[in-house]
């Protein structure tokens, strides 16, 4: 093995770039290998957004004309979903003028690159962007916390904070907002909600309705609900999948090769 060269794709900054341009992809990645980067191939807005929630980059480079899940909403996408809510992304844009450019802003872009640029200049735009100081984003919801991550199997969501009407309503947006990326299997990690008001026992009805109406599906990460209202228990235990962190791990283990 060459440590030198091992040590170096460490050192190198993570990026994720996606175009559905074969072509300009292929260009384009091996351009950025070429000036240090490290960079990870994508060829939609969904594979991007879910690519970033199991690595995070240091930054995004999206092509402005995708299908699917287009830019506007990819990164409306990215903007909601910790712990990738402040990664820059720049969009490359054919031929942007200055009303491209204030558009790419106002949809979350933290810079508009032309498709058309020298490698070096897309070089200096990323390298400045990952140089500049972190974005510091206001909280979504006053009452919830929530954080999201991909295996490349199931999407996690880790809920902080108890569960009541007006958190129960933010974690229904959360989930609503997941929906482009469906279907996908979605676990929802309880580990950290120490209670459910029954309140909270429809907006988890709902998340579960969201999920299953898009072609997903969804189970409750959890341990242990004796701290919750017995109603509570009784309606996650008859509507939900439970697992346990072991059973994830244990399939994990298997779906990687890894099992026995």
């Amino acid at each position: 093995m060459d440590m030198k060269s091992d040590a170096s794709s460490v050192l190198a900054p993570y990026i994720i770039v996606a175009d559905d341009d074969d072509l300009a992809l292929v260009l384009l990645e091996d351009g950025l290998k070429g000036m240090g980067f490290q960079p990870m191939a994508c060829r939609s807005g969904k594979e991007m957004v879910l690519q970033a929630l199991k690595r995070a980059p240091e930054a995004i480079l999206l092509d402005d004309k995708m299908p699917g899940l287009d830019a506007t909403k990819t990164i409306k996408l990215v903007r909601i979903m910790e712990p990738i809510r402040a990664v820059p992304v720049l969009l490359m844009a054919e031929s942007p003028d200055k009303d491209t450019v204030v558009r790419a802003i106002q949809m979350g872009a933290s810079d508009c690159v032309s498709k058309d640029s020298s490698i070096h200049d897309i070089n200096l735009r990323l390298q400045r962007a990952i140089k500049a100081p972190v974005r510091r984003l206001p909280p979504l919801y006053d009452n919830l916390h929530c954080f999201f991550h991909f295996d490349g199997h199931t999407l996690t969501l880790d809920v902080e904070g108890d569960i009541t009407t007006d958190s129960g309503k933010n974690l229904v947006d959360a989930v609503r907002g997941l929906t482009s990326l469906m279907p996908v299997k979605v676990s929802l990690n309880l580990e950290k909600v120490a209670s459910v008001a029954t309140s909270g026992i429809g907006y988890l009805s709902d998340v579960k309705d969201t999920v299953q109406n898009c072609g997903g599906t969804i189970t409750i990460l959890r341990t242990d609900f004796s701290h919750y209202l017995t109603g509570v228990q009784r309606f996650l235990e008859k509507y939900f999948q439970i697992e346990t962190p072991q059973a994830v791990a244990e399939k994990s283990a298997v779906d990687s090769g890894q099992g026995a």
